[in-house]
């Protein structure tokens, strides 16, 4: 899809769910079980996606990275999409989603979710990596990374996609970029940062062998330290 054919279904899907008439490529369309307003969520990827989302959607998944300087440029994105349609920035609802995981070492919980990581980085890359903070020197792995994904084995902990980033040398730099993970103490460490970029609400799919241990290490050793994150979503 283009910007502007996401702009087009989101303003009319965003009519319909509010129970309002909407012109759809010269047919007049409309619902009427609405009983309250749905919101709609944009996940963004990109720089003019982050934008859109906060210029007409009712709330945003940034998947973007989960440094601090990306959080906090990818924030401030949504937010002047939102300042230029005349909305309160602070009316985007803002999640991130990262992918997690918590063990004994941060080499242990990187090798789990491997192919987690990849798939971030296919997600995230596969239509370009303009203003998406890649540095020079990754630019050329990363797109072979991309280019070599198998999605037909997407998320898959033991497939095929589980050894590219290692085979091209990029596996801790998108475990910086996409992951949260390590022992509890890092994981905390990482999501203070983050809230201190000024993020509040946090996605997690629970990957791996052992998915149930995923969210009960975060469930247990992790997310009760914080008390500041508002928003923790494990899935």
């Amino acid at each position: 899809a283009t910007l502007a054919g996401l702009r087009e279904y989101v303003v009319a899907l965003h009519e319909l769910l509010r129970g309002r008439p909407v012109d759809w490529h010269g047919k007049r369309i409309h619902t009427s079980w609405i009983q309250r307003p749905v919101p709609i969520y944009i996940t963004a990827e990109g720089p003019k996606t982050l934008e859109l989302a906060g210029e007409i959607a009712d709330g945003v998944v940034m998947h973007t990275g989960t440094t601090p300087e990306i959080i906090s440029e990818s924030i401030a994105l949504v937010h002047r999409g939102a300042e230029r349609s005349g909305r309160d920035p602070d009316s985007v609802d803002i999640w991130a989603m990262l992918k997690g995981n918590v063990a004994d070492t941060r080499e242990a919980a990187i090798d789990e979710i491997r192919m987690g990581l990849a798939g971030s980085a296919h997600h995230a890359f596969r239509f370009g990596l303009e203003g998406k903070y890649v540095p020079d020197h990754l630019r050329a792995p990363v797109l072979e990374l991309v280019r070599r994904y198998d999605t037909g084995h997407h998320e898959v902990w033991d497939g095929a996609n589980a050894g590219l980033s290692d085979e091209l040398g990029i596996t801790d730099y998108l475990a910086d970029r996409f992951g949260l993970v390590g022992t509890p103490d890092e994981c905390v460490a990482r999501l203070e940062s983050l809230r201190d970029a000024g993020l509040r609400q946090v996605i997690i799919p629970a990957l791996g062998p052992n998915p149930l241990a995923v969210l009960r290490r975060f469930g247990t050793e992790v997310f009760p330290r914080l008390r500041s994150i508002s928003g923790v979503s494990g899935g």
